[in-house]
């Protein structure tokens, strides 16, 4: 399949990941645009219309910085700054997945999470482009995280080491894993009842800290805590 530099979907895909098999190109090309439309959709509360908008704008409408700093009346570098946190957002693995093997995605691997021997067993009806292997593989990952605790996205927030005070009040505003609090910016976190700048100072080394952290797969992690510290 020839392609050419910068054509869309491609150069957005390609800038994003690398984790595609190369026979699944075609179909995944195909399929972008309504898988990410989906992505977005599902994940609200991690972007924002003017990131999606500049995303577009560059990607698909084909806009240098200048010129989409024009039409958005931000400085390039802003536009610069936007466009690559929105692409860091979109290379995390709990993202990624829904532009590599579609929407669907989510609802085999929770088949999967819930019943894997029936499925190990009937594979075919899950697709037909994943073999019991793989399938075996991605369940015992799963399981493997949710025992030795490997995702530090999916910790329960009382298993933080933060104060009382700051677990309960992360939980009144619903908030009971780590990846609940991730879908909030500084100033969201701040916004909520009895949490201050020192209780969000804690929060920062709590989790920078955690014995966890510095495993490859939180990376995406860190860079949201980097954030919440600028």
């Amino acid at each position: 399949m020839e392609i050419k530099k910068r054509e869309y979907p491609f150069d957005l895909l390609n800038d994003i990941t690398n984790v595609y098999n190369k026979d699944d190109l075609d179909w995944i090309l195909e399929h972008f645009d309504e898988n990410i439309n989906y992505l977005f959709e599902r994940n609200k509360n991690i972007f924002n219309e003017r990131e999606i908008n500049i995303l577009f704008a560059i990607y698909k409408d084909g806009l240098s910085l200048k010129a989409a700093a024009e039409k958005f009346e931000l400085t390039s570098e802003r536009i610069k700054q936007i466009l690559t946190k929105t692409q860091r957002k979109l290379k995390h693995p709990s993202l990624i997945k829904y532009l590599v093997n579609g929407k669907e995605i989510e609802e085999k691997v929770n088949n999967l999470r819930n019943n894997k021997l029936y499925y190990l067993d009937s594979f075919e009806k899950i697709t037909n482009e994943m073999s019991k292997e793989e399938i075996n593989e991605l369940v015992e990952k799963d399981i493997n995280t949710e025992i030795n605790g490997i995702d530090i996205e999916f910790l329960e927030i009382e298993k933080l080491d933060l104060s009382t005070r700051i677990i309960n009040a992360l939980k009144r505003a619903d908030i009971n894993y780590v990846r609940d609090l991730m879908k909030l910016t500084k100033e969201g976190i701040l916004e909520i009842e009895n949490i201050s700048t020192k209780s969000l100072e804690e929060i920062i080394s709590v989790i920078n800290n955690h014995k966890d952290i510095d495993k490859e797969i939180n990376s995406y992690v860190k860079s949201w805590i980097n954030e919440l510290g600028e």
